[in-house]
């Protein structure tokens, strides 16, 4: 599949944390740098019950994964990987929303990696 003159990005994401990954460059064969790192803020409430954690937790997972979509809405092609489910989580998130309807999405397990490794990753899937 070819990525020239697609604005694509990467995102490495975990429950944490994510990074987001691209180039300026629209033919996809320049530098590849982290963008933005966004953090889920995780507000621990250790005298309510059970129910009520869950729902927070929910919440705050949702807010997570909306700054996410606020920063990766203007990309054509979306690389979600990490460890975990987070990253197929992500893909539900952005299946409900509108923006993303158009927009290519794949999907691939990943570690934990250095930065120069997400890096890395993200260039090659662009580059394949």
């Amino acid at each position: 599949m070819s990525y020239s003159n697609k604005k694509v990005t990467g995102v490495w994401v975990d429950h944490g944390e994510a990074f987001l990954i691209n180039t300026s460059d629209k033919s996809n064969t320049g530098n590849y740098t982290i963008a933005e790192k966004i953090i889920n803020k995780h507000h621990h409430d250790h005298g309510s019950s059970e129910k009520t954690h869950q729902n927070k937790t929910a919440q705050e997972l949702h807010k997570y994964f909306d700054g996410i979509t606020n920063h990766i809405q203007g990309f054509d092609s979306i690389l979600l990987f990490g460890p975990g489910k987070a990253q197929e989580e992500l893909k539900n998130f952005l299946k409900d929303n509108m923006h993303f309807n158009e927009k290519e999405g794949v999907v691939k397990s990943g570690n934990r990696f250095t930065e120069n490794e997400m890096i890395a990753f993200v260039r090659n899937n662009f580059l394949a």
